[in-house]
């Protein structure tokens, strides 16, 4: 198991995305020790994300999906 990272380590990434001027109009990105996480599908790091993740498509199904799980649509 490895160590916990320390208050001031474990925040510092929420940080960057909430202040990093590069970071501006790039939502929905994924960040990993202050860092954009590079999509790749077969490198086996916590530094990548799988491009199913960021897929627009797979995103609008779920959302579709759960609407009709609690039955309300939401804007």
């Amino acid at each position: 198991m490895a160590p916990l990272d320390s208050i001031e380590a474990g925040a510092a990434t929420q940080v960057y995305a909430a202040t990093a001027p590069e970071l501006a109009g790039k939502g929905g990105g994924y960040l990993c020790n202050c860092q954009l996480s590079k999509v790749d599908d077969e490198t086996e790091s916590p530094l990548i994300v799988r491009s199913y993740a960021v897929d627009p498509a797979g995103a609008a199904r779920l959302w579709q999906i759960s609407e009709e799980l609690v039955g309300q649509s939401f804007p």
